[in-house]
């Protein structure tokens, strides 16, 4: 089933957004938000020396402190990677980063976690 797509977020200044095409029932696991086989972790050095387009380095990157995240392949990329940040999320992630819902979410409403806790 699928439970999202990709528009522009409601979030000034976010980008793009993730929102439910369906009505999502609190608890609803969406496990194909992500996937780490999926996922090269880089150290910055790493990062620096990688040899890709500076497009794909500016805008297909999650950045922490030490290291990144960055799709091994763009044409598999999750949506996992467009989720914005709220301090009211309606989704929440387990120990295995599989995402659920904390409660009943609405077609059409966007997608968020809570940056802090991931």
């Amino acid at each position: 089933m699928q439970f999202f797509r990709l528009k522009p977020s409601t979030i000034a200044g976010a980008g793009v957004g993730v929102f439910a095409v369906t009505n999502i029932p609190k608890g609803a696991v969406l496990k194909e938000l992500f996937d780490g086989d999926d996922v090269q972790r880089l150290s910055w050095a790493e990062f620096a020396a990688l040899d890709a387009p500076a497009e794909v380095k500016e805008n297909f990157v999650t950045r922490y402190e030490t290291e990144c995240f960055l799709p091994k392949c763009l044409n598999r990329m999750s949506v996992g990677w467009y989720l914005n940040d709220s301090d009211d999320p309606n989704l929440a992630h387990d120990a295995n980063y599989d995402y659920f819902a904390v409660r009943d979410i609405a077609a059409g409403e966007e997608l968020l976690i809570r940056y802090d806790d991931l």
